[in-house]
């Protein structure tokens, strides 16, 4: 019998500590906003910064790649390849990419030579190795190799912008 005293004593103790005022209820209701608001604008600073930092590994690593690249270290090259592939991977692609970027064909017509451009992102990689940085004004994207119009019916075709001495196909892997 003390038993079920004891037992209906806390139960009815315990219904009334569950019945808290509206005062109360309504400061941690409050309190519980401004600490999902304070989370989430943390979260938000978090990104931001977190992506900016991506941003910037993400330029080093292809400016790092590049200068293997002129220096003819394979090795190295591949090895800033593989960490950029990682990077991107783990963090998505942090970098904005350009329309023309992958491996082009480049076909003079007067001679019938055929020579191998690559296009990433601002940088334009010649057959030679040489590493230079393209440019676009308007519809023309100019190098040094030349001036390039895309071709407006197939934006995997690209013409000599000057003299139609040459097309440059992007080349499909």
């Amino acid at each position: 019998m003390k038993f079920l005293t004891i037992f209906l004593s806390l139960s009815l103790a315990s219904v009334a500590l569950a019945q808290e005022p509206a005062e109360l209820v309504k400061l941690r209701k409050t309190w519980e906003n401004s600490q999902a608001e304070a989370k989430k604008k943390a979260e938000e600073i978090y990104r931001s910064k977190n992506i900016k930092a991506n941003k910037l590994y993400h330029e080093e690593l292809k400016q790092m790649k590049d200068n293997f690249m002129e220096a003819k270290n394979l090795d190295g090259a591949n090895a800033v390849d593989a960490e950029i592939k990682k990077l991107i991977a783990q963090h998505g692609k942090t970098a904005k990419k350009s329309p023309l970027d992958g491996a082009w064909q480049y076909t003079g017509k007067k001679y019938g030579w055929q020579r191998v451009l690559i296009f990433d992102g601002k940088k334009l990689i010649h057959y030679t190795g040489k590493v230079e940085e393209w440019t676009q004004k308007d519809d023309i994207i100019e190098s040094s190799y030349g001036s390039f119009k895309v071709d407006p019916k197939n934006p995997d075709i690209m013409h000599d912008a000057k003299h139609g001495n040459f097309t440059v196909t992007r080349i499909k892997l």
